[in-house]
């Protein structure tokens, strides 16, 4: 049995472009993975702009110091510190050891603070005067007798 060169020829010629046609669609494969890996699908790579990271951390862009060593401060930043007087802050000093102690429960007054009002709220018991006295006492005896006078307190009698 004789083989027909031509036959052979032909037979080669088609094997090889089959093995040809397969490296190049495994090729394009592979080239399609490397820009899906690089470039997401439906993200629209724009010449100079900023490219997404996804599942990267950015890099830190270097900023030079010598932008900001070189600048003058602002002479105004619009910060204003509370400054008080001494006789202010030691009021603000004595409502918040006050507060730091409220409700305050004595057998001749019940010291509280109404927040609904912003005031203290002082309830003297009966009778109403030595009470008042007491309170006024109890006030000076732990140095809270300068909020007396610069304070609202709300006096009822029980």
């Amino acid at each position: 049995m004789k083989i027909d060169p031509v036959k052979i020829i032909i037979f080669s010629s088609f094997v090889l472009a089959v093995i040809i046609v397969a490296l190049l669609v495994l090729r394009a494969r592979l080239n399609r993975s490397d820009d899906t890996q690089n470039n997401p699908p439906n993200i629209i790579t724009v010449p100079g702009a900023v490219s997404p990271t996804i599942g990267k951390y950015p890099t830190p862009s270097v900023v030079p110091l010598t932008i900001f060593l070189n600048r003058e401060p602002p002479e105004f930043t619009g910060y204003k510190p509370d400054v008080f007087t001494d006789v202010e802050q030691e009021a603000l000093d004595r409502q918040a050891a006050l507060f730091d102690l409220i409700p305050i429960v004595e057998p001749d007054f019940t010291l509280d603070y109404d927040y609904a009002v912003v005031a203290y709220k002082v309830t003297l018991h009966t009778p109403e005067a030595s009470s008042r006295v007491k309170f006024t006492s109890w006030m000076k005896d732990n140095d809270f007798d300068i909020l007396l006078d610069q304070r609202d307190f709300n006096y009822t009698v029980e």
